[in-house]
């Protein structure tokens, strides 16, 4: 917390080396946090930094998809970028669940889970002992709904957590690499990519990745 407070300090002051030098131990500590890795992207931007800055505050997003300053600072920083990659656009309503699902952390859905598992189990012990047909009816159709509910923020949950697992990704941090067309230095030079550009790692031979871009 100390160290935190002092990394926050430097920072305010404009001693961005000394800001990061201290939010590097922190990490090092073994320390994980998305707020360390917002800070740490921030600290890399002031520093000009940019490769380091993006691949920060990519992993800062990975445990709050949610946040909208780092979706904010993460697009200013990737103006900064010599290779301008558009994604391939998303099917519209995979990206209305995706952005329903980044709505909240997969903790509070796991939270909710529990709240609407409580509720079902309410519903159905009243629909089992409740003495009026009317309210008993409304329970047992109640208890449905919520059943429903609970299976989205279930799968919501389970989601965020598997994509925060995956170690499918890489920001490039060399100012130039070349992609090859196979798996040696012999291989022909397909195009090249700079720093700050964002890969998807499909496989893996050796040394070397096979990776997919998101155009």
């Amino acid at each position: 917390k100390e160290m935190g407070k002092s990394a926050q300090e430097s920072y305010t002051q404009g001693r961005f080396e000394d800001a990061l030098k201290t939010y590097n131990e922190i990490e090092k500590s073994g320390y994980v946090s998305w707020q360390l890795f917002y800070n740490l992207g921030n600290t890399y931007f002031k520093l000009k930094d940019n490769a380091r800055a993006i691949l920060y505050y990519e992993r800062a997003l990975k445990l709050n998809p949610a946040g909208e300053d780092i979706k904010s600072n993460l697009e200013l920083v990737r103006e900064f970028s010599i290779d301008k990659i558009d994604a391939v656009p998303e099917f519209i309503i995979y990206t209305w669940i995706k952005s329903l699902n980044y709505s909240f952390s997969s903790d509070t859905w796991s939270m909710m889970s529990i709240i609407f598992l409580l509720f079902i189990v309410l519903l159905i012990l009243y629909y089992r002992y409740g003495h009026r047909r009317g309210f008993r009816k409304l329970a047992f159709l109640s208890s449905i709904f919520f059943a429903l509910l609970l299976l989205f923020s279930i799968s919501f949950a389970w989601s965020q957590k598997h994509s925060f697992n995956q170690r499918d990704a890489a920001i490039v941090i060399n100012p130039v690499v070349s992609v090859k067309s196979t798996p040696d230095m012999s291989g022909k030079d397909l195009f090249i990519l700079h720093e700050g550009a964002k890969v998807l790692i499909k496989e893996e031979v050796g040394q070397w990745r096979r990776i997919e871009i998101a155009d």
